[in-house]
C-alpha cells in the first residue's frame, strides 16, 4: 500500500470514525464504508484525483476479484460515476484491510490513532 493511500485512508477512517465500529464481517463493513465515502469524500474529488487513487493501487493491494467488482460496481453510462464507484469500493476494501484484526500483511499497515494500533 503506497504512502498516499495510507495517508488517505487514515484521514477517512479518523474523519468517519470507522474504527469505532464493532467487529463485523467484511462485506457488510465494506458496503457501509463504500456508501458513506462515495457520497462524501469521493463525491468531492476531481477526476484527476480519482485517477491518481486508482493508479496508486498495485497488484499486492488488490483485495478483490473481478467477480466481486462486478457485483459491487454498476455502470449506467456515466463514466465519472463509475470511476467514483470503483474508487469508493477500493478505498472501502483498503480501510477494512487496515482495520481487520484477523489479518496482518507487510503491504498493508494497520490503522493507528495516537500511536496505538486500532483493529476491529
Amino acid at each position: 500500500m503506497t504512502p498516499y493511500i495510507v495517508t488517505l485512508t487514515t484521514g477517512i477512517i479518523g474523519r468517519h470514525r470507522f474504527y469505532r465500529l464493532k467487529a463485523v464481517d467484511r462485506d457488510p463493513f465494506v458496503e457501509l464504508v463504500k456508501e458513506s465515502i462515495e457520497s462524501t469524500d469521493v463525491e468531492e474529488m476531481t477526476p484527476q484525483t480519482l485517477g491518481r487513487i486508482i493508479g496508486e493501487f498495485g497488484t499486492e493491494d488488490m483485495l478483490t476479484c473481478e467477480e466481486e467488482l462486478k457485483d459491487h460496481i454498476g455502470f449506467t453510462g456515466d463514466g465519472q460515476e463509475f470511476l467514483r464507484g470503483v474508487v469508493s469500493y477500493f478505498l472501502a476494501l483498503a480501510i477494512f484491510a487496515r482495520l481487520d484484526a484477523s489479518k496482518s500483511s507487510p503491504n498493508i499497515p494497520p490503522y493507528q490513532r495516537f500511536g496505538e494500533v486500532i483493529r476491529l
